[in-house]
């Protein structure tokens, strides 16, 4: 006699359980990297474009050093001319991983590429030569509009364009994030709370550049 085995309705359900169970654990988990990897992606291509719109710009202004960057108008209108420029009329906050504000975002000061980002230049001085800024919300006004998450900052030197706090040109540890995020890709503060400002991450970066042989 052949005997043929199943499984019982009951077994069904536990595995179903399980099952849900393991995707209830894993899946937001799942999200969350996947969003961080979208994050990453976008300071990544933010600090490409910045660069290359710099470099095309003096070709016709000259060196970016004798830019006006006093007038952000005058400098915004410039950088609209070799990216793709899309116009927005809403205006949003974006804060610190603190929650302290940063800024306002609105098209006085800040303009939008088809891409979806928006930017504003400004001036920027420091000991190591930098004359310019350019920040740039990689994801426009969406969520979370945090600096070291969807927003970036960077430098314009006589060298070109660095990430903030990348010590060479810039010391700035309160958009430290901008540079931990080029250099090692990951934002560990999305999920950690021990980092309550970009500066936990520039001192981690520093720390593990200074224990290096």
């Amino acid at each position: 006699m052949n005997k043929k085995s199943a499984f019982t309705l009951a077994e069904a359900l536990l595995a179903l359980t399980m099952i849900g169970v393991i995707a209830a654990m894993t899946i937001p988990g799942l999200r969350e990297y996947s969003q961080e990897l979208e994050y990453v992606a976008s300071a990544k291509k933010s600090y490409s474009v910045a660069q290359a719109a710099t470099t095309t710009l003096e070709a016709t202004y000259g060196d970016s050093k004798w830019w006006n960057w006093s007038s952000t108008k005058q400098v915004n209108d410039r950088y609209k001319t070799v990216m793709n420029q899309a116009d927005f009329d809403y205006s949003y906050d974006i804060t610190y991983l603190d929650g302290q504000a940063f800024e306002t975002v609105s098209n006085t000061n800040w303009f939008q590429t088809t891409d979806g980002m928006i930017w504003r230049t400004k001036t920027y001085t420091n000991t190591k030569g930098a004359y310019g800024a350019i920040y740039v919300d990689t994801n426009g006004e969406n969520l979370p509009n945090v600096v070291g998450v969807d927003v970036m900052g960077f430098v314009v030197t006589n060298d070109g364009v660095y990430p903030f706090d990348d010590g060479l040109h810039d010391d700035n540890s309160e958009w430290g994030c901008t540079y931990y995020v080029i250099q090692k890709g990951k934002m560990p503060w999305i999920n950690n709370p021990a980092y309550t400002s970009c500066a936990n991450a520039s001192n981690e970066l520093k720390a593990s550049a200074g224990s290096k042989p």
